[in-house]
């Protein structure tokens, strides 16, 4: 055999051992990855994880553009990848979304080059699926920041919320209702029909309030009997009076419980931005103190703060 043989034989030989190395990496990445001409947009190759987290065979969508395969939920992920690809930059590890063949929407972080592949220029895409994980951070976040019981927003994302509102309250001139809202006798109700009738008077009156609200008011539980309500894009004291009073009235509402109808009112201490403070601890002080002033005053009433209210904790 001559050397030029034996030198073709073994270029054969090293191209053949390089495709086996490359099929086993492409088929066995956990990643989804896809290999489109740059000329027409047609996938022409696609792996074993892309038909894991897509749902689709390679027969499937071998010659068809993503858009004919409607993949994306929103063109505007498609327009980052051709608008970087056309500047030619690399996209890396940004999150996106996809539609997979049953439908199942899939969070997944995109990368994506040209390269040469079979001697033409190529788009090479990896997608990493993150949906589960990204399920289970949104559950550990509603966890950190909603009431357990009644699913309202807690303390953490009241205060976040009123940064928000306070931000749009200076650039549009406008007020900012911070509302202190107390279950009356609530103790008694829990002694006289039992703790499940409690928890589902504060469970009614959440959904009730909630009913009330407008879609950018926050309703929040901060414990026990204890509720926060922020107002915002407020123009008028009159507007914050009249949802007020809605409040009321949705909570006066009878509840039944069983052979029971359980009787409900609420006390309530309404506060200002800017008028009566600029910042959430000052206006929940004062929110509370009107709050408590109508408690030791009769209860079932709402108030605006006065600075002449003296704070009586009960």
């Amino acid at each position: 055999m001559s050397i030029s043989n034996l030198v073709s034989r073994r270029l054969l030989e090293d191209v053949k051992t390089e495709k086996e190395k490359y099929n086993t990496t492409f088929n066995s990445s956990p990643y989804a990855i896809m290999l489109t001409r740059l000329s027409d947009g047609k996938i022409f190759e696609v792996n074993t994880g892309f038909v894991l987290i897509s749902g689709y065979q390679p027969a499937e969508v071998i010659g068809k553009t993503s858009l004919e395969m409607d993949l994306w939920i929103r063109a505007e992920d498609r327009r980052v990848i051709t608008t970087a690809l056309a500047e030619g930059h690399e996209v890396n590890a940004v999150e996106m979304q996809f539609q997979a063949k049953n439908g199942r929407l899939i969070t997944g972080i995109v990368s994506s080059k040209i390269i040469i592949a079979h001697g033409e220029k190529c788009l090479v895409t990896s997608i990493s699926d993150i949906t589960e994980m990204n399920a289970i951070k949104n559950q550990l976040l509603a966890l950190a920041t909603h009431d357990s019981l009644t699913g309202l927003p807690n303390r953490i994302l009241f205060y976040d919320r009123f940064e928000i509102a306070k931000a749009g309250a200076q650039r549009n001139n406008q007020k900012i209702a911070v509302i202190s809202l107390d279950v009356d006798h609530l103790k008694e109700i829990n002694d006289g029909f039992g703790h499940d009738a409690g928890d589902k008077v504060l469970v009614t009156i959440s959904n009730r309030v909630s009913a009330v609200l407008r879609k950018m008011d926050t309703f929040a539980r901060f414990g026990g009997d204890e509720f926060m309500i922020l107002l915002t894009e407020v123009d008028t004291d009159t507007v914050v009076a009249q949802i007020a009073e809605k409040i009321q009235a949705a909570v006066a509402v009878p509840i039944d419980h069983g052979k029971n109808s359980i009787r409900v009112t609420a006390s309530t201490g309404i506060a200002l931005y800017p008028n009566d403070g600029s910042e959430i601890d000052e206006l929940i002080k004062k929110s509370d103190q009107v709050m408590y002033h109508v408690k030791n005053n009769g209860r079932n009433n709402v108030q605006f703060y006065n600075p002449s209210f003296q704070i009586v904790y009960e």
